[in-house]
């Protein structure tokens, strides 16, 4: 026994002995300590000294106890238990996946008596092990610690992640999945552990890499108690990332409303709880002016407040809007459009949401063109009044003109007539000729004065419309 037990144990087990062969009776007769066994592995003993008395001499009775399965029970059950203290403290008291990794990686590797260690977590948008946290490593190995690519077929560390394998290599030379490695010239390990980081659906999350410049004696506790730890580092990686996505979120979301055109406000229980930027802009008052405001007051029209509200109730409508004038802070007036939706709950209203749009411009340009259209009305009368009056003008005088012209045409055809019927014998061919072509001329002036009449009178007619044949005019 003395020649097994590990020399920094084998002090107190000296110190007991001699305790208790001196007959000090106040010694702490019980001790555990390390040896080695036959097959080379460490166990614990027990070792109970008592002193007896057998014919007046001192005889030392010990009693030893295997206490392996204990120890190594008490162990297991203390390690598991700050690995929990661990994660949960970890867990609340940091703000990303960055802290959660350096924290868990400094407690495994303080546990594990490792003085190097790394974690990767998979980027599984780029398929890449992405390394966020490091313990023990020198400047030059962070600078070699980069991004691993999954898919790398050449990569040895790449197949042990893609590969989900779990490694527990007390000497690494002696590990076949490390030999193609060169994780003792890079980084001096003898002893090496890789695990893969597990979600409870077997997805892969990470990789937990640590090592040891010295050959250690990895036992089945250990790789129990890193089962165990992995479990609770996936549960915790998850709900990091879930944090982590519902921040980026929300920041996005932030960011997107913030800079919206249209300003939005949202009312619970009569009171103002957000409104974005857009929302002073176009109202004039400051984020803390605007959420002690009476929001019926400012916001909303008098017939939105005590009507369609009141519809939104009674669960009548769930949205609705309305355009009305508002005053700014400095007095200016705006034209806004307001577009509520209602969230009820129990039929009562529980948040109201506000989407508004200042639309003045607008509202100016429709005001100015009603007015542009409203004299171009005025004007178009103005003319066609004009026109009529003209219209009236020229019917007159071509009724005077014509009823002037009349009568000298009637006289010339007239005595045309007489000349020939009279003095017919008188006349030789030529003369007749002459009157024949001067009536023929009256008659031809005569139709002249009835188309200008019928014209004057057809600009007075409604227009008909009807199909026509462009070929048959046309032939």
């Amino acid at each position: 026994i003395d020649e097994s037990i590990l020399p920094e144990d084998f002090h107190l087990f000296t110190q007991l002995f001699m305790a208790i062969k001196s007959g000090d009776t106040k010694t702490q007769s019980d001790l555990e300590v390390r040896f080695i066994a036959g097959d080379k592995k460490t166990k614990w003993l027990s070792i109970n000294l008592a002193p007896i008395k057998i014919n007046d001499e001192l005889h030392i009775s010990i009693i030893v106890i295997d206490v392996t399965a204990k120890k190594m029970a008490k162990l297991i059950l203390e390690r598991e238990r700050k690995a929990l203290h661990l994660f949960v403290d970890a867990t609340i008291n940091t703000n990303s996946i960055v802290d959660l990794c350096q924290r868990v990686l400094e407690g495994l590797t303080a546990t594990l008596r490792l003085e190097k260690g790394s974690i990767r977590i998979l980027d599984s948008n780029k398929n890449l092990l992405l390394p966020l946290a490091c313990v023990g490593l020198t400047e030059k190995e962070r600078r070699d610690l980069v991004p691993l690519s999954i898919t790398d077929l050449e990569a040895p560390l790449a197949k042990i992640a893609r590969s989900k394998q779990k490694i527990f290599a007390p000497d690494i030379t002696k590990e076949p999945m490390l030999a193609k490695t060169n994780l003792r010239e890079k980084f001096g390990f003898y002893s090496y552990i890789s695990w893969p980081i597990l979600n409870a659906s077997g997805k892969l999350l990470g990789n937990i890499q640590m090592g040891s410049c010295q050959i250690l004696d990895f036992n089945e506790e250990d790789k129990i108690f890193f089962e165990t730890i992995s479990g609770l580092f996936s549960n915790a990686i998850e709900k990091m990332q879930a944090i982590d996505d519902l921040r980026e979120s929300e920041g996005r979301f932030k960011r997107t409303v913030e800079n919206m055109s249209d300003g939005i406000t949202i009312i619970e229980n009569d009171k103002i709880i957000y409104v974005n930027d857009r929302v002073c802009q176009i109202f004039g008052y400051s984020k803390e002016e605007l959420m002690v405001l009476n929001p019926y007051t400012l916001l909303l029209d008098k017939y939105v407040t005590s009507h369609q509200v009141r519809k939104a109730l009674e669960g009548a409508d769930y949205s609705f809007g309305d355009e009305f004038w508002i005053i700014q802070k400095n007095g200016a007036r705006r034209y806004v459009n307001n577009r509520y939706s209602a969230e009820l709950a129990d039929g009562k209203l529980k948040r109201l949401y506000i989407v508004t749009s200042d639309i003045t411009e607008r509202k100016l340009a429709e005001e100015n063109l009603r007015l542009l259209n409203e004299e171009l009305e005025q004007r178009v009368k103005e003319r066609t009044a004009q026109l009529e009056s003209v219209n009236q003008e020229l019917e007159t005088f071509s009724y005077s003109v014509s009823h002037d012209l009349r009568a000298p045409l009637r006289s010339i055809d007239g005595f045309s007539k007489a000349l020939y019927e009279d003095y017919d014998s008188l006349l030789d061919e030529v003369g007749k000729d002459y009157l024949t072509r001067v009536r023929s001329a009256c008659q031809r002036m005569a139709q002249l004065i009835d188309d200008m009449l019928a014209l004057s009178r057809f600009t007075r007619k409604e227009i008909r419309k009807e199909l026509v044949s462009l070929s048959g005019l046309a032939s």
